[in-house]
Protein backbone atom coordinates (compact mmCIF):
# COMPACT_ATOMS: atom_id res chain seq x y z
CA UNK A 1 0.00 0.00 0.00
CA UNK A 2 2.46 2.20 0.74
CA UNK A 3 4.29 1.58 -1.89
CA UNK A 4 0.65 2.28 -4.01
CA UNK A 5 0.60 5.57 -2.24
CA UNK A 6 4.88 6.90 -2.86
CA UNK A 7 3.85 5.66 -6.58
CA UNK A 8 0.62 7.87 -6.73
CA UNK A 9 1.90 11.09 -5.22
CA UNK A 10 5.12 10.80 -7.71
CA UNK A 11 2.44 11.04 -10.73
CA UNK A 12 1.06 13.87 -9.25
CA UNK A 13 4.22 15.60 -8.59
CA UNK A 14 5.28 14.64 -12.11
CA UNK A 15 1.78 15.88 -13.72
CA UNK A 16 1.92 19.06 -11.27
CA UNK A 17 5.73 20.06 -12.21
CA UNK A 18 4.94 19.37 -16.29
CA UNK A 19 2.13 21.71 -16.27
CA UNK A 20 4.23 24.49 -14.57
CA UNK A 21 6.57 24.01 -17.54
CA UNK A 22 4.10 23.79 -20.21
CA UNK A 23 1.87 26.94 -18.86
CA UNK A 24 4.95 29.53 -18.58
CA UNK A 25 4.65 32.64 -20.11
CA UNK A 26 7.13 33.40 -23.05
CA UNK A 27 7.60 36.76 -23.47
CA UNK A 28 6.88 36.99 -27.42
CA UNK A 29 7.75 40.24 -28.99
CA UNK A 30 5.33 42.02 -31.21
CA UNK A 31 5.93 41.65 -35.39
CA UNK A 32 6.03 45.36 -35.40
CA UNK A 33 8.86 46.21 -33.19
CA UNK A 34 11.78 47.11 -34.26
CA UNK A 35 14.18 43.80 -32.91
CA UNK A 36 17.28 42.20 -33.45
CA UNK A 37 20.73 42.28 -34.17
CA UNK A 38 21.99 45.29 -36.10
CA UNK A 39 25.49 45.72 -37.42
CA UNK A 40 26.87 48.43 -37.80
CA UNK A 41 30.79 49.03 -39.03
CA UNK A 42 31.83 52.84 -38.41
CA UNK A 43 35.20 54.94 -38.42
CA UNK A 44 37.95 54.89 -35.92
CA UNK A 45 37.74 58.65 -35.29
CA UNK A 46 34.05 58.11 -34.02
CA UNK A 47 34.78 55.97 -31.40
CA UNK A 48 34.25 57.54 -28.19
CA UNK A 49 30.66 59.43 -29.77
CA UNK A 50 29.23 56.16 -31.39
CA UNK A 51 29.64 54.27 -28.00
CA UNK A 52 27.69 57.34 -26.19
CA UNK A 53 25.14 56.89 -29.62
CA UNK A 54 25.28 52.76 -29.22
CA UNK A 55 24.25 53.18 -25.88
CA UNK A 56 21.22 55.46 -26.23
CA UNK A 57 20.16 53.84 -29.58
CA UNK A 58 19.49 50.87 -27.44
CA UNK A 59 17.83 52.45 -24.58
CA UNK A 60 15.05 53.75 -27.20
CA UNK A 61 15.19 50.51 -28.90
CA UNK A 62 15.73 48.08 -26.12
CA UNK A 63 15.02 45.17 -28.27
CA UNK A 64 17.57 45.38 -30.65
CA UNK A 65 21.27 44.62 -29.70
CA UNK A 66 24.41 46.76 -32.10
CA UNK A 67 26.93 44.68 -32.79
CA UNK A 68 29.60 46.88 -33.89
CA UNK A 69 32.98 46.94 -35.27
CA UNK A 70 35.42 50.01 -35.62
CA UNK A 71 38.40 50.49 -37.74
CA UNK A 72 39.36 53.08 -40.55
CA UNK A 73 36.66 53.87 -42.60
CA UNK A 74 38.49 52.24 -46.13
CA UNK A 75 39.23 48.70 -43.98
CA UNK A 76 35.55 49.05 -42.81
CA UNK A 77 33.97 49.13 -46.22
CA UNK A 78 36.37 46.39 -47.68
CA UNK A 79 35.15 44.29 -45.23
CA UNK A 80 32.03 44.51 -47.07
CA UNK A 81 33.72 44.42 -50.64
CA UNK A 82 36.15 42.27 -50.16
CA UNK A 83 35.15 40.05 -47.37
CA UNK A 84 31.41 39.59 -47.87
CA UNK A 85 31.28 41.00 -44.14
CA UNK A 86 27.15 41.03 -43.73
CA UNK A 87 26.44 44.39 -42.47
CA UNK A 88 23.49 46.70 -41.73
CA UNK A 89 24.63 50.67 -41.14
CA UNK A 90 28.21 52.34 -42.29
CA UNK A 91 29.14 55.17 -40.63
CA UNK A 92 32.43 56.74 -42.64
CA UNK A 93 34.40 59.87 -41.82
CA UNK A 94 34.53 60.45 -45.93
CA UNK A 95 31.45 60.05 -47.56
CA UNK A 96 33.87 59.16 -51.13
CA UNK A 97 34.31 55.91 -49.16
CA UNK A 98 31.11 55.09 -49.37
CA UNK A 99 30.54 56.91 -53.20
CA UNK A 100 33.15 54.72 -54.64
CA UNK A 101 33.70 51.85 -52.98
CA UNK A 102 30.33 51.13 -52.03
CA UNK A 103 28.56 52.54 -54.86
CA UNK A 104 25.97 51.24 -56.69
CA UNK A 105 26.51 47.52 -55.93
CA UNK A 106 26.51 47.60 -52.08
CA UNK A 107 24.46 51.25 -51.40
CA UNK A 108 22.66 53.48 -53.16
CA UNK A 109 22.61 56.40 -51.14
CA UNK A 110 24.54 58.01 -48.25
CA UNK A 111 24.01 61.03 -45.83
CA UNK A 112 26.67 63.52 -45.18
CA UNK A 113 26.42 65.06 -42.09
CA UNK A 114 29.80 66.47 -40.74
CA UNK A 115 32.88 68.02 -41.09
CA UNK A 116 37.03 68.32 -38.88
CA UNK A 117 40.06 69.57 -39.23
CA UNK A 118 43.31 68.10 -39.31
CA UNK A 119 46.00 68.87 -36.29
CA UNK A 120 48.95 67.69 -35.31
CA UNK A 121 48.92 65.83 -31.35
CA UNK A 122 51.20 65.68 -28.98
CA UNK A 123 51.65 64.76 -25.22
CA UNK A 124 54.09 65.96 -22.83
CA UNK A 125 57.02 64.30 -23.66
CA UNK A 126 57.07 65.06 -27.39
CA UNK A 127 59.84 66.65 -28.17
CA UNK A 128 60.01 70.43 -29.33
CA UNK A 129 56.85 70.98 -28.02
CA UNK A 130 57.19 74.23 -26.21
CA UNK A 131 58.52 75.23 -30.18
CA UNK A 132 56.01 74.01 -32.48
CA UNK A 133 53.36 76.01 -33.44
CA UNK A 134 50.89 76.50 -36.62
CA UNK A 135 53.82 78.22 -38.64
CA UNK A 136 57.08 76.29 -37.96
CA UNK A 137 55.43 72.74 -37.28
CA UNK A 138 57.18 71.22 -40.15
CA UNK A 139 60.71 72.18 -39.57
CA UNK A 140 60.14 70.73 -36.15
CA UNK A 141 59.25 67.55 -37.64
CA UNK A 142 62.02 67.31 -40.37
CA UNK A 143 64.12 67.78 -37.07
CA UNK A 144 66.54 63.94 -36.56
CA UNK A 145 65.55 64.39 -33.07
CA UNK A 146 61.87 64.19 -33.87
CA UNK A 147 59.62 61.52 -35.37
CA UNK A 148 55.97 61.40 -36.24
CA UNK A 149 53.28 59.19 -37.21
CA UNK A 150 50.31 59.50 -39.85
CA UNK A 151 47.67 56.39 -40.75
CA UNK A 152 47.52 54.62 -43.84
CA UNK A 153 45.85 55.78 -46.54
CA UNK A 154 44.58 52.69 -47.82
CA UNK A 155 42.82 52.01 -44.44
CA UNK A 156 42.07 55.38 -43.28
CA UNK A 157 40.96 58.04 -45.37
CA UNK A 158 42.82 60.48 -42.04
CA UNK A 159 46.02 59.08 -43.80
CA UNK A 160 45.06 60.18 -47.08
CA UNK A 161 44.32 63.55 -45.62
CA UNK A 162 47.53 63.29 -43.76
CA UNK A 163 48.93 63.43 -47.60
CA UNK A 164 47.04 66.02 -49.05
CA UNK A 165 47.67 68.46 -46.44
CA UNK A 166 51.76 67.66 -46.77
CA UNK A 167 51.17 68.53 -50.16
CA UNK A 168 49.04 71.57 -49.43
CA UNK A 169 51.70 72.74 -47.03
CA UNK A 170 54.29 72.97 -49.75
CA UNK A 171 52.60 75.36 -51.54
CA UNK A 172 51.34 77.03 -48.80
CA UNK A 173 54.94 77.76 -46.92
CA UNK A 174 56.16 77.76 -50.50
CA UNK A 175 58.88 75.36 -49.32
CA UNK A 176 60.42 73.11 -52.93
CA UNK A 177 60.72 69.87 -52.00
CA UNK A 178 59.10 69.30 -48.43
CA UNK A 179 56.15 66.50 -49.29
CA UNK A 180 58.95 64.42 -50.36
CA UNK A 181 61.07 65.54 -47.28
CA UNK A 182 58.20 64.44 -44.97
CA UNK A 183 56.28 62.02 -46.43
CA UNK A 184 59.38 59.61 -46.99
CA UNK A 185 60.46 60.15 -43.14
CA UNK A 186 59.19 57.55 -39.99
CA UNK A 187 57.59 56.04 -42.64
CA UNK A 188 58.06 52.68 -40.13
CA UNK A 189 55.47 54.70 -38.44
CA UNK A 190 53.06 54.82 -40.53
CA UNK A 191 49.30 52.22 -38.71
CA UNK A 192 46.13 51.38 -39.86
CA UNK A 193 44.43 53.97 -37.65
CA UNK A 194 44.22 56.22 -35.89
CA UNK A 195 43.12 54.25 -32.69
CA UNK A 196 46.70 52.27 -32.75
CA UNK A 197 48.64 56.26 -33.20
CA UNK A 198 47.20 57.39 -30.30
CA UNK A 199 48.44 54.20 -28.71
CA UNK A 200 52.01 55.08 -29.92
CA UNK A 201 51.46 58.27 -28.89
CA UNK A 202 50.75 57.23 -25.24
CA UNK A 203 53.57 55.11 -25.25
CA UNK A 204 55.95 58.02 -26.48
CA UNK A 205 56.68 55.71 -29.16
CA UNK A 206 56.22 58.99 -31.25
CA UNK A 207 56.12 63.10 -30.75
CA UNK A 208 53.06 63.90 -33.10
CA UNK A 209 51.37 62.79 -35.01
CA UNK A 210 48.50 63.83 -37.50
CA UNK A 211 44.16 63.26 -36.51
CA UNK A 212 41.04 64.86 -36.63
CA UNK A 213 41.36 68.06 -34.02
CA UNK A 214 37.57 66.10 -32.67
CA UNK A 215 39.64 62.80 -31.68
CA UNK A 216 42.82 65.19 -29.93
CA UNK A 217 40.24 67.00 -27.96
CA UNK A 218 38.43 63.70 -26.96
CA UNK A 219 41.38 62.28 -25.96
CA UNK A 220 42.83 65.13 -23.90
CA UNK A 221 45.68 66.17 -26.18
CA UNK A 222 47.88 69.19 -26.82
CA UNK A 223 47.91 69.58 -30.23
CA UNK A 224 48.71 72.40 -33.02
CA UNK A 225 46.33 74.20 -35.41
CA UNK A 226 47.26 74.00 -38.74
CA UNK A 227 45.75 77.01 -41.03
CA UNK A 228 42.65 76.57 -42.79
CA UNK A 229 44.49 76.33 -46.00
CA UNK A 230 45.59 73.49 -45.52
CA UNK A 231 43.69 71.70 -42.84
CA UNK A 232 41.15 70.07 -44.66
CA UNK A 233 38.38 71.74 -42.34
CA UNK A 234 37.30 74.71 -44.41
CA UNK A 235 34.62 75.22 -47.12
CA UNK A 236 35.78 78.68 -48.21
CA UNK A 237 39.39 76.42 -49.28
CA UNK A 238 37.78 73.90 -51.21
CA UNK A 239 39.28 75.52 -54.31
CA UNK A 240 42.94 75.90 -52.68
CA UNK A 241 42.35 72.09 -51.78
CA UNK A 242 41.93 70.40 -55.32
CA UNK A 243 45.17 72.04 -56.40
CA UNK A 244 46.66 68.57 -54.77
CA UNK A 245 45.71 65.09 -55.61
CA UNK A 246 46.79 62.00 -54.67
CA UNK A 247 46.08 57.92 -55.66
CA UNK A 248 44.65 55.18 -53.34
CA UNK A 249 43.19 51.67 -53.82
CA UNK A 250 40.10 50.75 -55.11
CA UNK A 251 38.23 47.34 -55.17
CA UNK A 252 39.89 46.51 -58.14
CA UNK A 253 43.70 44.92 -57.93
CA UNK A 254 45.73 47.17 -59.51
CA UNK A 255 43.48 50.12 -60.22
CA UNK A 256 43.68 53.19 -58.56
CA UNK A 257 41.33 56.07 -57.64
CA UNK A 258 42.75 59.99 -57.94
CA UNK A 259 41.14 61.96 -54.55
CA UNK A 260 41.70 66.10 -55.05
CA UNK A 261 41.74 67.53 -51.99
CA UNK A 262 38.45 68.53 -50.43
CA UNK A 263 36.81 69.73 -47.47
CA UNK A 264 36.62 67.10 -44.77
CA UNK A 265 32.81 65.63 -44.76
CA UNK A 266 31.35 62.43 -43.10
CA UNK A 267 28.78 60.02 -44.17
CA UNK A 268 26.47 57.31 -43.24
CA UNK A 269 24.65 54.63 -45.53
CA UNK A 270 22.58 51.60 -45.29
CA UNK A 271 23.74 48.52 -47.16
CA UNK A 272 20.90 47.20 -49.76
CA UNK A 273 21.44 43.57 -48.30
CA UNK A 274 21.23 44.57 -44.86
CA UNK A 275 19.51 41.73 -42.63
CA UNK A 276 17.77 44.09 -40.64
CA UNK A 277 16.12 46.70 -42.26
CA UNK A 278 14.32 48.13 -39.93
CA UNK A 279 16.74 48.59 -37.14
CA UNK A 280 18.87 49.96 -39.39
CA UNK A 281 16.17 52.55 -40.75
CA UNK A 282 15.66 53.14 -37.25
CA UNK A 283 19.30 53.83 -35.88
CA UNK A 284 19.58 56.39 -38.90
CA UNK A 285 16.68 58.05 -37.90
CA UNK A 286 17.70 57.87 -34.59
CA UNK A 287 21.67 59.21 -35.33
CA UNK A 288 20.08 62.48 -37.65
CA UNK A 289 17.98 63.65 -34.73
CA UNK A 290 19.32 66.80 -33.93
CA UNK A 291 18.61 65.98 -30.55
CA UNK A 292 19.62 62.47 -30.06
CA UNK A 293 22.62 61.50 -32.64
CA UNK A 294 23.98 64.43 -33.80
CA UNK A 295 23.69 66.33 -30.40
CA UNK A 296 26.06 63.72 -29.15
CA UNK A 297 28.42 64.17 -32.10
CA UNK A 298 28.25 67.72 -31.82
CA UNK A 299 29.02 67.35 -28.16
CA UNK A 300 32.09 65.06 -28.81
CA UNK A 301 33.70 68.39 -31.33
CA UNK A 302 32.87 67.16 -34.55
CA UNK A 303 31.66 69.81 -35.92
CA UNK A 304 27.88 69.53 -37.62
CA UNK A 305 27.21 70.64 -41.58
CA UNK A 306 24.58 73.29 -41.69
CA UNK A 307 22.49 70.75 -42.72
CA UNK A 308 22.08 67.01 -43.67
CA UNK A 309 22.84 66.33 -47.68
CA UNK A 310 21.27 62.95 -48.62
CA UNK A 311 22.90 61.80 -51.95
CA UNK A 312 21.24 61.11 -53.97
CA UNK A 313 18.09 63.11 -52.89
CA UNK A 314 15.43 60.99 -54.33
CA UNK A 315 17.20 57.71 -53.14
CA UNK A 316 15.75 57.40 -49.78
CA UNK A 317 12.67 55.85 -49.06
CA UNK A 318 10.03 58.45 -48.68
CA UNK A 319 8.61 57.15 -45.07
CA UNK A 320 12.64 57.39 -44.21
CA UNK A 321 13.40 60.58 -45.09
CA UNK A 322 10.27 62.21 -44.04
CA UNK A 323 12.05 60.87 -40.34
CA UNK A 324 15.40 62.62 -41.28
CA UNK A 325 15.66 66.13 -39.90
CA UNK A 326 17.03 68.39 -42.60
Amino acid sequence: MKIVLIFFIGLLFTAFSCNIITTKKVEVIDSTEVQGDLVLFYASSMLIPMQDIIRDFELEYPHVKVLSEVSGSRTAVLKISELNKPCDVVVSSDYQVIKNLLMPHYASWYIEFATNELVLAYNDRSHAKQQINSENWYQILLNDSVNFGRSDPDSDPCGMRSVLTIKLAEEYYEEFGLKDQLLFKNKKLIRHSDIELLKMLKKHEVDYIFVYKSVAIQNGLSFVELPSKINLGSADESIFYATVNMKVSSNNPGVYLLRKGEQIRYALTMLKEANNKRAAEAFIVFFTNKNKGLRIIEDSKIQLLDSLYIVPHDSLLLELSTKIER
